[in-house]
């Protein structure tokens, strides 16, 4: 199916919309954002939809230590839709992970696409179009939404009152084609503080508190607190190796995916430090690290991390899948 660039005015008219994003974004504020004009035109209802408290705005997301998305929780979202929108102009049914429903639950899902009632719209993200069950996809309207450049996320940065310096650590933190969420935006806030703050709280943080900020929400404590992971890897802290693939793969496979996408990040930055590629993006630590690294374990472990990503969509055992990843972090300093 062909796919086009987003138009908010066609998303607004579309009874279904699938999103087609790029890797790494943060697809729960994203799809609030989009929602936010579909239900009301009000600035003040749309930061609740932002904040994800509104109440015509129905959220489908795995339950708490599940991967998926189940029937039940389709049929009871389908429940809340036959009722008219209690504030706003329409009611919103945002699914930000789409690709994570049961084939039970998406086929729930056509009915009600075919026959919608007339103030409920869906909003499906994914980042393929091939994840989606073929007869979702053709009653969606498919659209596909531009990454912004480097360039201007680091002109937004810099816009909003940051040094370069400290713009381009959040390009650091935000990664690959992340955006950078509107907090940072909006109000320019103390970096160097916050990364002091993270940095002391993963290196004096115990082997499980640590492990714990692999996966955190907080984009800053994540990435701090997986480059001080990663270098407790590579000097060989065999127990973490156990110990760490264990505990990720209690988070379930959305968290761990997000952990090896931080790692993907770094590992790219780490062989373009070892290689002396110039970037001002660099973190310095990046370089500190790669010093030690030969190239030929860098692009080993970059390999597994791809590997690895790949194998979980297709549900291989993750503890397993995470074991080998982080193996391959600790031969990194081998010489």
């Amino acid at each position: 199916m062909a796919t086009k660039v987003a138009d908010k005015e066609e998303t607004r008219r579309a009874i279904s919309s699938l999103l087609l994003v790029h890797p790494g974004i943060n697809r729960t504020e994203k799809g609030r954002e989009m929602a936010a004009p579909l239900i009301s035109n009000d600035p003040k209802e749309q930061e609740l939809v932002a904040r994800g408290i509104h109440p015509d705005l129905i959220e489908l997301a795995s339950l708490p230590g599940k991967d998926r998305v189940g029937i039940a929780q389709v049929r009871d979202a389908i429940r809340q839709g036959q009722f008219s929108p209690l504030q706003g102009q329409r009611k919103v049914c945002l699914i930000s992970y789409a690709e994570t429903l049961t084939i039970e639950a998406a086929n729930a899902l056509l009915k009600i696409l075919e026959e919608p009632p007339k103030s409920l719209v869906f909003l499906l993200l994914a980042e393929n179009a091939t994840d989606i069950l073929p007869t979702v996809l053709s009653r969606s309207s498919v659209t596909r939404l531009v990454p912004p450049s480097e360039e201007l996320r680091l002109a937004r940065l810099t816009n909003a009152g940051y040094s370069e310096q400290d713009a381009y650590y959040l390009l650091t933190v935000f990664k690959g084609k992340r955006e950078i969420p509107g907090s940072f935006v909006k109000k320019c806030q103390d970096i160097a503080a916050l990364r002091e703050q993270e940095e002391h709280r993963a290196s004096s943080s115990t082997a499980h508190s640590l492990i714990e900020m692999l996966t955190s929400e907080d984009p800053l404590s994540r990435y701090e607190g997986t480059l001080t992971f990663l270098k407790l890897l590579s000097q060989s802290k065999g127990a973490l190796v156990v110990l760490g693939a264990r505990k990720l793969a209690q988070t379930g496979r959305k968290q761990a995916e997000i952990f090896l996408q931080e790692m993907l990040y770094i590992s790219q930055d780490l062989l373009y430090a070892r290689l002396s590629v110039p970037s001002p993006r660099f973190d310095e630590r990046i370089r500190l690290l790669a010093n030690n690294m030969p190239v030929k374990e860098v692009l080993r472990f970059s390999k597994s991390v791809v590997n690895a990503l790949r194998s979980i969509k297709v549900y291989s055992p993750l503890e397993t899948v995470l074991f080998s990843v982080l193996l391959a972090a600790g031969e990194l300093a081998n010489e």
